[in-house]
């Protein structure tokens, strides 16, 4: 596994707001809401491409984490994406990964897979607001295998980053008093329902499930999968954390590479 070597703050910076100025045609509101001076209410960006998405303020570090700070983008994943890629998003949220890809990919396939309610409103409220995309959205989590789980919500947090299936809650952590029931799916079940031949990219930020969900998988199954990139959560200090994730990923043929924030960004075939 090797790390990745960032530039110094002052670049990341011009990096953050060369990103909003060229993607952005309303960008002057985001700098509005950073100032304060239109702190509550949703946003509505637009891209240069034409796309629109909703971004209340609770998101709005959200938004800027997939778009701004390029989070997920590793060149080596970007740079390789066909004409029209099948990729998954998992832990979607709002659907903001999601909208990155059709930003710069309009061709692409998006399936995006969200089990907070609250959170997969919104998801189906930007989906609908960009009609032309070819992107289906689905109220369910991503496990190790199909069914049903407990799904836990922090108190007081409507749209909500921290929201996790039962079982992933790390040792030591306090459970919410907030419980429901979601769905759930393997990677298998997934690739077979939608008749998915590979994935170009799979994301991954879904609180502890990437754990079972990649272990599960068949040695075939990952064959199918181009790149991954992986918010590792540190659940345990045997096989859920991201030193044991990224020996998995190495044996099963991927180049393994880990970024400042804990993202594991996995490329099958990865040049130098």
């Amino acid at each position: 596994m090797t790390s990745l070597v960032y530039p110094n703050r002052a670049a990341l910076t011009w990096q953050r707001y060369r990103r909003l100025v060229s993607g952005f045609a309303n960008w002057g509101a985001l700098l509005a809401r950073k100032v304060g001076l239109r702190r509550n209410g949703e946003l509505v960006m637009r891209t240069r491409s034409g796309l629109r998405m909703t971004v209340p303020a609770p998101l709005t570090f959200t938004f800027k984490e997939i778009f701004l700070h390029a989070t997920y983008d590793l060149p080596a994943i970007v740079s390789t994406l066909p004409e029209r890629p099948v990729v998954l998003d998992i832990g979607a949220n709002a659907g903001f990964f999601s909208l990155s890809i059709f930003h710069r990919r309009p061709g692409a396939r998006c399936l995006a897979f969200e089990p907070n309610p609250v959170n997969f409103r919104l998801l189906g409220q930007n989906r609908q607001g960009n009609p032309s995309a070819d992107w289906q959205v689905f109220n369910e989590a991503v496990a190790g295998a199909d069914g049903e789980l407990e799904f836990t919500m922090p108190d007081g947090d409507d749209f909500s980053t921290r929201s996790r299936l039962a079982s992933t809650q790390p040792a030591g952590a306090t459970p919410t008093t907030r419980l429901t029931k979601v769905r759930t799916a393997s990677l298998a079940t997934l690739f077979a329902r939608h008749s998915l031949a590979r994935s170009d990219w799979i994301k991954m930020d879904c609180e502890g499930a990437e754990y079972d969900a990649l272990y599960s998988a068949s040695p075939d199954l990952l064959q199918r999968v181009s790149a991954l990139s992986i918010e590792a959560h540190q659940l345990d200090t045997a096989a859920r954390n991201k030193e044991a994730l990224g020996r998995f990923l190495e044996a099963a043929g991927f180049a393994v590479f880990l970024a400042d924030d804990d993202v594991l960004h996995a490329i099958r075939n990865a040049r130098p």
